[in-house]
């Protein structure tokens, strides 16, 4: 895998072993041969390095490419991988790791393929069950990419041993299933760290951040397709100016981590000022864009539902609660319970308390003008009956006659109500 283009196992090898006099006069009948010509795409060098002292295993590939425009474009890949078990103490608990990390894996796929056969997939349609569904997957290709791993190594070992380390072993496979078992690990680690927050939900500050993770996530998805947008049309752009120029810039990837990179304040602008004054202008947009917009939008979006889920007591669980509670009766029981274990109390948010204690004010306003209207209305006489009015919001008069008869009328005549109580003030 070259920068410029992808070259197989096609083409031409030669060993280059023996003596440094033997290797001087190969490269020249190669050069009087014309072992390199003009259809010559790529020449790749490799070797492996051990060190015995770290038990390390460097393979190193060197590459020059050769595209149809005549440049030539050198690169290498030094890649450190561990493929042999240390011995003594370290191997040792290295093997009872593995063994656990097996045992994870086989109760993980027993509990998924379980709960498929009972319930089916709908419960897939929750995320968390997802992230679950998802870990085992990552984490059954983990154990395949090992198992070829150790296979590929004692393949190794024996031609090894059958050359007596006078030939050429090429490392090559057994690096990639070293690479692929460490990248598929650590996804799996970074799935079972996402449920632990699920799991850790008895904790007040865990608990406040998976909610706010929940409420936020509408908002969130929206803004990784402007932030996925806006990097594209940077991306492309940067790739299409300094591809050939500069190393952080050779494909669509390292263009990314790049600018990544430069939004959290890790670049050189220098080069790129040397390589191309369009480029950098280009470049100096996108860190401003990214900085000043991207990740402050970002950061408000998360602030704002921190600050719904804080203030609006609904959103919280009360589970730390019952878990503090259970603690406290425990130290109590225990004789291991000092003030210092008090809970802290806090002052209360006045956004919310501030709003109840408005409202009360007012219901009790509301509350002393019907009874003063009540009081003032007991004293008039509307044509020989004794009026008892009570101002309800259905705007009904509940009246007393003479007769002691009580029922609710409806005074139709809003004039002639307005003309008696103006009257009365």
């Amino acid at each position: 895998m070259g920068y410029h283009d992808s070259y197989s196992n096609a083409g031409y090898a030669l060993n280059l072993d023996g003596t440094a006099d033997s290797l001087r006069e190969t490269f020249a009948q190669l050069r009087i041969d014309g072992w390199i010509d003009r259809y010559t795409r790529a020449i790749i060098t490799e070797f492996s390095i051990y060190n015995a002292q770290t038990n390390y295993f460097a393979v190193v590939q060197l590459l020059l490419e050769n595209p149809p425009d005549g440049t030539i474009y050198p690169s290498y890949w030094v890649e450190t991988v561990r493929l042999l078990e240390n011995g003594g103490t370290d191997g040792q608990m290295s093997g009872y790791f593995e063994t656990l990390y097996i045992l994870y894996v086989v109760i993980v796929v027993i509990i998924e393929v379980t709960s498929l056969i009972r319930k089916g997939i709908s419960p897939l349609f929750d995320f968390w069950n997802f992230i679950d569904f998802l870990t085992m997957l990552i984490a059954c290709c983990s154990l395949y990419a090992y198992l070829f791993r150790y296979l590929a190594t004692v393949q190794v070992t024996n031609e090894f041993k059958a050359t007596n380390g006078n030939a050429y072993i090429n490392l090559g496979k057994q690096r990639d299933y070293e690479l692929y078992f460490n990248w598929l690990l650590a996804f799996v680690v970074f799935f079972v760290t996402l449920r632990m927050i699920r799991i850790l939900r008895f904790n007040r500050r865990i608990s406040v951040l998976a909610m706010t993770l929940s409420k936020a996530g509408g908002q969130m998805a929206s803004f990784s397709i402007a932030f996925f947008i806006v990097n594209m049309a940077f991306n492309s752009a940067l790739f299409l100016l300094l591809f050939d120029k500069l190393e952080g810039f050779r494909n669509l990837l390292s263009v990314t981590e790049t600018g990544i990179s430069g939004m959290l304040g890790k670049f050189d602008l220098s080069d790129i000022i040397q390589a191309s004054a369009l480029g950098s202008a280009i470049f100096i947009i996108f860190m401003i864009t990214g900085t000043v917009i991207l990740i402050n939008m970002f950061i408000m979006i998360v602030m704002f539902e921190f600050e719904q889920v804080r203030n609006d007591s609904n959103l919280q669980t009360n589970d730390y609660e019952i878990v503090e509670h259970l603690t406290g009766k425990v130290m109590r029981r225990a004789g291991l319970f000092n003030r210092s274990d008090l809970p802290p109390v806090s002052f209360p948010n006045t956004e919310i308390y501030s709003e109840v204690v408005d409202k009360l004010e007012q219901s009790v306003k509301l509350l002393l003008l019907r009874l003063h209207t009540m009081r003032s209305l007991e004293k008039m006489d509307f044509d020989g009956m004794n009026v008892v009015e009570i101002m309800n919001p259905m705007g009904l008069d509940f009246m007393e006659t003479s007769d002691g008869e009580r029922r609710a009328t409806k005074i139709r005549d809003s004039n002639w109500k307005k003309q008696k109580l103006g009257d009365f003030q």
